[in-house]
């Protein structure tokens, strides 16, 4: 019996495996279209700039404009020609684990989706404490055609709010390395909580939240382990990384 033929939710289409060719780890990353209109990989600032590893090259994945798992690898330089960065941060929080890669390639060529600022959540609708939410991203690499997985998320502090002094919020999900620059998004949804109550929107709307960063351990007693808590920063650090370039 082969698998139904459905189409894959436009979200998992954003998202992309990072791998280095001469490393055997691997990060999550996903697409963004700037108010410039140039495109970016977006993902975290170690997974580019690890602190025990020199990267020079990542390689990810785009797919097919009619065939999601018609892939073609693309290796990415993290050096400019002048032999700086090829990367973007933000301006003025150096703590900010996001970076924005510019890309030379068009992704309106390919079946890959981009993110963007109208993808934000807007200011009158409202998140809780509590309140769930995914994040996609790659726990393992597995087998082409190396699909994303969603991980369920609790929104664990209140969003809007700096978490632990950081421009970052805390979720409450089982979370592994891979996952490291995992877009961080609200459930598809056609209802919405708004400043004035319950909303219907025309259709289900999902929103992007974060980027998934790191996750917390227990500074009590180190073999508790990890917390299952995780710091994702906001979103809106992505265009103010993108407008500093």
């Amino acid at each position: 019996m082969s698998a139904p033929d459905r189409k894959v939710p436009q979200e998992f289409a954003t998202v992309t495996l990072i791998q280095y060719p001469s490393l055997s780890g691997h990060a999550t990353g996903f697409f963004y279209l700037g108010q410039d209109d140039n495109q970016y990989l977006i993902t975290n600032k170690h997974v580019v700039d690890p602190e025990e590893d020199d990267v020079e090259n990542i390689r990810i994945l785009l797919r097919g404009s009619s065939n999601l798992a018609d892939l073609e690898y693309q290796d990415i330089s993290l050096l400019s020609e002048s032999g700086g960065r090829n990367w973007l941060e933000h301006p003025v929080d150096t703590d900010a684990d996001v970076v924005a890669v510019p890309l030379d390639v068009d992704l309106r060529n390919y079946g890959n989706r981009v993110f963007s600022r109208e993808n934000f959540l807007p200011d009158e609708i409202q998140i809780g404490a509590g309140q769930q939410a995914m994040i996609l991203g790659y726990p393992f690499k597995g087998k082409s055609p190396y699909v994303p997985v969603a991980r369920s998320a609790l929104i664990s502090s209140p969003y809007g709010v700096p978490f632990e002094g950081m421009n970052c919020f805390a979720t409450d999900a089982n979370m592994h390395s891979g996952t490291s620059g995992s877009p961080v998004l609200t459930i598809p949804s056609a209802i919405q909580q708004t400043d004035s109550g319950i909303s219907m929107m025309s259709g289900k709307q999902t929103y992007l939240l974060g980027v998934h960063s790191a996750t917390l351990h227990s500074g009590h007693d180190p073999e508790e382990g990890p917390l299952n808590l995780n710091l994702s920063w906001y979103a809106g650090l992505i265009e103010d990384i993108i407008n500093s370039g």
